[in-house]
């Protein structure tokens, strides 16, 4: 696997063209990316290095476009508007590829397993101008996927051998939400696989309930929301699962967690006793349970220390409960929970949250 930054249409038709480079008649190229991430623009660059002279333009409302290069056909299909060839003419496809043609399929996803056996493909990710450059930081827009390549490589496992891409959905900061949703989308893209999300909230609580003390069987997960906020949900150790116990629809100030959680304590001590209430009280976890240690723990939280692995957001429990969890129905329905109200929308309004109470519902 390669991994190329552009900065503009220019050098992305540039990469087209190096692509254009290695490529064989009868080849098929799978270019998979979100909208306006650069597809068109890519094969545009390629299709001008096989000797295409015209125009090369996006062939979403007639599904294929055909050009004449050298010595061979260069065939550019957009399957944007197909839901699937199994509605459409046997030989859709077969007028765009095979002997003589060189073709490239954007959203191939859509073609299903009819095109399983192509040797080349390309994902692009758009870089938006809150993400920042390579050179800055965090830098992951840019070293993510071959952070993957190198991780399956010492795994031992090839790409191909994949069958579903698990991703946390946040709630997050906003360019890291972005980037790993739309790498994973566009990887599960290009592999024709399947694609699941998973509250980071749910993995912290999750990792947590499997790795720490056994005297706590209730996780609060908190996460630093910036601006003197946070985002959390209460989680509950139920036939060895972390199960959902209340959640806060918007961020909140970490003051005002910390009265609900002791609201919840008064409460709970007043009444019967809960199945669900263990006997160690709240573990809290998460970048935010330790910038706010002071007024958690004064609601009675116990927070590990500073550098306990149990403030780290795990990769194994985002993999265990996207197993676990139904896979998109399509790609572009996966998307980031940034909870935050909208800073235009934030005076006159209060995010909406349930109180956190013993009882189990449905793993988020």
């Amino acid at each position: 696997m390669r991994i190329v930054e552009t900065s503009d249409p220019v050098e992305t038709e540039s990469v087209g063209a190096e692509l254009a480079a290695g490529l064989a008649d009868g080849d098929v190229v799978l270019v998979s990316g979100e909208l306006g991430s650069g597809k068109t623009t890519l094969v545009r660059g390629a299709a001008h290095a096989l000797g295409v002279s015209g125009p090369v333009t996006s062939p979403s409302f007639s599904i294929g476009h055909r050009y004449a290069g050298r010595g061979v056909t260069v065939a550019h299909v957009d399957l944007y508007r197909v839901e699937g060839l199994e509605h459409e003419e046997p030989a859709l496809l077969a007028d765009y590829t095979g002997p003589g043609r060189i073709a490239f399929v954007e959203w191939p996803q859509h073609a299903g397993a009819e095109l399983a056996g192509a040797r080349v493909r390309v994902v692009l990710a758009h870089r938006g101008l809150d993400d920042p450059a390579a050179h800055e930081h965090p830098g992951h827009a840019t070293r993510l996927l071959s952070m993957i390549d190198g991780l399956l490589e010492r795994s031992g496992v090839g790409w191909r051998q994949l069958e579903r891409v698990a991703v946390g959905l946040g709630p997050g900061r906003f360019t890291g939400l972005r980037v790993g949703v739309a790498t994973a989308r566009g990887l599960a893209q290009s592999l024709s696989i399947e694609l699941a999300g998973v509250s980071s909230l749910h993995a912290l609580a999750a990792s947590a309930l499997r790795t720490g003390s056994s005297e706590h069987e209730r996780v609060l997960a908190v996460i630093d929301a910036l601006r003197g906020e946070v985002f959390a949900a209460g989680y509950a150790l139920s036939a060895g699962r972390a199960m959902p116990m209340g959640t806060f629809a918007g961020a909140l100030e970490p003051e005002e967690l910390a009265a609900r959680v002791a609201r919840a304590g008064r409460e709970e001590q007043a009444s019967a006793a809960s199945p669900m209430a263990g006997d160690g009280g709240w573990l809290g976890v998460g970048d935010g349970a330790v910038r706010y240690r002071a007024q958690l723990e004064a609601a009675g939280v116990v927070v590990p220390p500073d550098r306990s692995p149990l403030h780290a957001l795990d990769g194994g429990a985002i993999c265990e409960l996207g197993a676990m969890a139904s896979p998109a129905p399509r790609y572009e329905e996966l998307l980031p929970d940034y909870r935050r109200t909208p800073d235009v929308a934030r005076s006159g309004s209060t995010a909406r949250s349930e109180p956190l109470a013993a009882g189990a519902g449905a793993p988020r």
